[in-house]
């Protein structure tokens, strides 16, 4: 699992790698959140770790911007969800697939 900055200070891990951005700079600093912007889009943070995070997006608008990139994914990943739960035919399909 990635290792975010609340989990870096909980677990006393490592920082994430990052890779470059084209609209903004990401700093060492973003180095420990980047890991954790995807974790925070799709709900899976703790609610300290997410505390974090939200503070982070006011202060950094590279990660924030790696945020609302992830944000059309995230609403994907709902509405593939949604669907699948009401159609059989897809979620049998879905399901062989796995």
């Amino acid at each position: 699992m990635p290792q975010g900055p609340a989990r870096s200070a909980r677990e006393g891990a490592g920082a994430g790698k990052s890779g470059g951005r084209k609209q903004e700079k990401m700093n060492r600093e973003c180095d420990r959140w980047r890991p954790d912007v995807a974790l925070y889009v799709i709900g899976a943070l703790e609610a300290e770790e997410r505390a974090a995070m939200r503070w982070h997006l006011l202060s950094c608008p590279a990660c924030r911007a790696e945020y609302e990139e992830l944000l059309p994914v995230r609403d994907w990943l709902d509405q593939t969800r949604q669907h699948l739960a009401s159609c059989r035919a897809c979620r049998d399909d879905y399901r062989a697939f796995l």
